[in-house]
């Protein structure tokens, strides 16, 4: 007798056993990494806007319709983002800042990215205006112009920052799990930057040393780009398959946990 294994085909994320296992993943890295402020997790029949699987059920409006930019991948699906003009964008809230003037908070930003190699920024996600003369700039998550990892946390009155960069380019072409996180500590030495769940060597400190804190500004949390001098700017170039905000500094156990749950939804072997 010979016996072959059966495989189950995996479900498609708008199939209502997909529909399911859409939101067990998203329990489960709710779970893992607790109080979550933001948690995308985009679904093909969405059109101009998705809604947050976080408690707070935000509204992300892109700037055009999206149905076209989606690939299914595992159960989920990416969305392609042009680095000219592609974005969404969610109104600013207050339990979406990390800093009231005198102190920091810990938190952290998370996502599971393909990007295009390209010489120039590209922003993950941001809470960033740079509009001459009426700046508010509180912290950005990005890929820099020479491939690096970033996170930078702005302290908009005193003009100064926590700037930590990775000392080697990260991997591009192909889908990863991107991380960065902050103790709160108002140091440089507080944020740490990862690629799949390992810590990255970070370069030199480019933080400023009389660095207070960041503040509460009412400016729009930007997905996929960052508020330029006088128009929208640092746009993301490559796919994008879901993007976090977490009020709490991620270990690399639970940074491991979340790489390992989107490896099974999203069918990858990171």
């Amino acid at each position: 007798m010979i016996i072959t294994s059966i495989q189950t085909p995996r479900p498609l994320g708008n199939s209502p056993a997909g529909l399911q296992r859409r939101l067990e993943f998203a329990h489960n890295l709710l779970t893992i990494a607790v109080d979550h402020r933001l948690l995308w997790l985009p679904l093909a029949t969405e059109t101009t806007g998705s809604t947050t699987l976080d408690r707070n059920a935000r509204a992300i409006t892109y700037d055009a319709s999206i149905a076209s930019r989606f690939t299914a991948q595992g159960s989920g699906y990416a969305i392609t983002f042009d680095g000219v003009d592609d974005e969404g964008a969610t109104p600013a809230t207050a339990n979406l800042s990390f800093g009231d003037g005198p102190t920091d908070p810990p938190f952290s930003g998370y996502g599971g990215v393909n990007v295009t190699n390209t010489a120039a920024i590209r922003v993950i996600l941001s809470k960033l205006d740079l509009t001459t003369g009426s700046e508010l700039r509180e912290w950005e998550f990005d890929i820099d112009s020479d491939d690096t990892l970033r996170f930078i946390l702005f302290d908009e009155s005193a003009d100064l920052q926590l700037l930590r960069g990775s000392a080697s380019a990260i991997t591009q072409g192909s889908f990863r799990f991107f991380a960065a996180t902050y103790d709160g500590s108002r140091e440089g030495t507080g944020i740490k930057l990862y690629e799949d769940a390992a810590a990255l060597s970070l370069a030199a400190d480019g933080s400023d040393g009389s660095y207070v804190a960041m503040e509460n500004l009412s400016t729009l949390v930007r997905l996929g780009f960052r508020q330029g001098t006088a128009a929208g700017a640092s746009f993301f170039s490559g796919s994008m398959l879901c993007v976090g905000l977490v009020a709490k500094e991620l270990t690399v156990d639970e940074l491991w946990a979340m790489k390992a749950l989107g490896n099974s939804f999203f069918d990858l072997s990171l």
